[in-house]
């Protein structure tokens, strides 16, 4: 009963020391996340900037090609909504 009773204890001690290495590795992995999470925020930050600028660049060259040639944008207009209620009007046969 001796023994058993020091194998318990044992690994009750052992499941301590384990128990007390993960509490103490927790804020350095918090921190990590932290980490990753902050560099994530900057690097999709720097991403939706540059999208949006060039969205725009696309938009002033479109408008401005739309003031220089609006017959030609007309027709591009008109064949695009063509397209798109052919598309639209296929998918509910």
């Amino acid at each position: 009963m001796q023994s058993y009773n020091g194998a318990i204890e044992n690994t009750a001690n052992d499941v301590k020391k384990g128990l007390k290495k993960t509490a103490d590795r927790v804020p350095q992995a918090a921190e990590r996340v932290q980490d990753f999470a902050a560099d994530a925020e900057k690097a999709l930050s720097r991403t939706a900037e540059e999208f949006s600028a060039k969205a725009k660049e696309i938009g002033q060259t479109s408008f401005k090609y739309m003031k220089e040639n609006p017959a030609q944008a007309a027709v591009a207009a008109v064949a695009v909504g063509f397209l798109a209620g052919y598309l639209l009007r296929g998918s509910r046969r």
